[in-house]
C-alpha cells in the first residue's frame, strides 16, 4: 500500500475507533445510571464521578497517562533509563540529577516518552519491549475495566476508572497502526521497523547503543564505524539528526576539531527539521560552535536565544560561557559532574576549549578564566 493509502486508511480507522470509543463511554455511563436508579442507590455520586472523569481527561488524559506509563514500565524492566516523559500539557524530565516539571502549552500537548539503554547490549530487544509497552498497558487497562464494569456491582469510584476503558482501547489499537505522522512514528511503525531492520531504525539503534556506551564509558569506547558506517536515511529523520550530534561530539572528543566543525555545520543545515520545542539542545551546540570554534558572535547569540528551554543544563551554561559569560564556566563544570560518564567527560573538554580561546585573547579583553 502507498503512503497516501496508508494515511487514508489510518484516518478512516481513527474515525471508526473514535466514534466507537465515544459511543461505548456514553453507554457505560447510561447503563451505570440506569442500573443504580433501578436499585434505589443515590445517583448524585455517580454523576460527580462522571464529571470528575471528564475534567481529569481534559487536564491529564488517562489514556496518554497509561500509554506513557506503559513505555516507562516496560523500558525500566528491559534495562533502560528515564530521560523525559510528556503527558498532555506537562513534561517531566531529569536535569542536574533532579526531576523537573514544565508546562508545554496547548500547541505542544502530546504524549512522548524518552529513555536510553543502561548497557549497549541487546538494544534492539529493549527498544521493541519499550515501544510495545504503551500499547500493552492501554489494552490491559481497557479490557480489565470493561470486565469489571460487567462483573462487579457499580460504585462511583470504580465508575471513574471504568469510563476510561473505551478510550484506552482506542489508544492502544491506534498506536498499533504502522504509520509515520508529523509528530513522529506510531509505536506500530517503530516496532515494524525494528523487526525488519529498516534503515531509520538501524540508525536509531546505533544512536541508542552509543548512549548505552556513554552511560558507563566515554567516547573513546565507541567504535567509529558505529556512528559513521550506517545506512542512508532521509536527512529530516530524527535518528539522523541525533546521529549528527553524536558525530560532532565524537570527533571533538577525539581531537579532530576540523571534522567536528563540519558535522556542526551539517547539524545547522538539519536544524530547521527539529520541532520548535526540541531545538534547545542543538541550539546550545550551535551557540557553542559559533562562540568558540567559528568566532561568529552574532550567530552564537542567535542560537543562544533559541536555547532558553535548556535553562539549567550543562549544555546551556556551556553555551552562555561560549558567548562571553565566562563567569558561568564553574557552574557548567558543576553541572557536568552530574551527567552520565561519557557526557561528563565531553563537557569538561568543551569547557576547557573555551578557556583555551580566552587565553589567546589580549589580557584586557578577558573577564574571567574558565579554569
Amino acid at each position: 500500500m502507498s503512503g497516501r493509502g496508508k494515511k487514508k486508511l489510518y484516518i478512516a480507522l481513527e474515525l471508526i475507533f473514535g466514534i466507537s470509543s465515544a459511543a461505548a463511554t456514553a453507554y457505560l455511563f447510561y447503563a451505570a445510571l440506569f442500573s443504580v436508579s433501578r436499585s434505589g442507590q443515590a445517583v448524585l455520586p455517580f454523576l460527580i464521578a462522571a464529571i470528575a472523569a471528564v475534567v481529569f481527561y481534559l487536564v491529564l488524559s488517562v489514556n496518554a497517562l497509561v500509554h506513557e506509563g506503559g513505555h516507562l514500565l516496560f523500558g525500566w524492566i528491559s534495562g533502560m533509563k528515564f530521560a523525559s516523559v510528556q503527558i498532555s500539557f506537562f513534561r517531566f524530565f531529569k536535569r542536574g540529577g533532579k526531576l523537573k516539571i514544565a508546562f508545554v502549552g496547548r500547541r505542544n500537548a502530546v504524549g512522548c516518552c524518552e529513555m536510553y539503554p543502561k548497557h549497549p547490549s541487546r538494544v534492539r530487544g529493549r527498544m521493541i519491549a519499550f515501544s510495545l509497552g504503551g500499547i500493552i498497558c492501554n489494552l490491559i487497562y481497557g479490557t480489565v475495566f470493561l470486565a469489571l464494569f460487567f462483573l462487579l456491582p457499580h460504585h462511583p469510584a470504580l465508575l471513574f476508572f471504568e469510563l476510561f476503558a473505551p478510550v484506552n482501547l482506542y489508544e492502544g489499537l491506534s498506536a498499533l497502526y504502522p504509520i509515520s505522522l508529523p509528530a513522529g512514528k506510531m509505536d506500530g511503525a517503530v516496532v515494524r521497523g525494528l523487526v525488519k531492520k529498516q534503515p531509520s531504525e538501524v540508525v536509531a539503534l546505533r544512536v541508542l547503543t552509543a548512549q548505552g556506551i556513554l552511560n558507563r564509558g566515554t567516547f573513546s569506547d565507541i567504535d567509529e564505524a558505529l556512528l559513521f558506517d550506517v545506512p542512508v536515511v532521509q536527512e529530516d529523520d530524527a535518528a539522523f539528526i541525533a546521529l549528527t550530534q553524536l558525530r560532532w561530539q565524537y570527533l571533538f572528543f577525539a581531537g579532530n576539531e576540523e571534522e567536528s566543525i563540519k558535522q556542526l555545520l551539517r547539524l545547522e543545515e538539519l536544524y530547521c527539521y527539529l520541532p520548535q520545542n526540541s531545538r534547545a539542545e542543538a541550539a546550545c551546540d550551535l551557540a557553542y560552535a559559533y562562540g568558540v570554534l567559528l568566532s561568529d558572535a552574532a550567530r552564537a547569540e542567535k542560537y543562544l536565544a533559541d536555547a532558553a528551554d535548556a535553562l539549567g543544563t550543562c549544555a546551556y551554561y556551556r553555551a552562555l560561557a561560549a558567548c562571553g559569560q565566562t563567569e558561568l564556566c564553574p557552574k557548567a563544570l558543576d553541572c557536568a559532574e552530574k551527567e552520565i560518564n561519557g557526557i561528563s567527560e565531553l563537557e569538561r573538554k568543551l569547557i576547557s576549549r573555551i578557556s583555551e580561546k580566552k587565553k589567546s585573547v589580549p589580557p584586557e579583553s578577558v573577564t574571567q578564566s574558565c579554569e
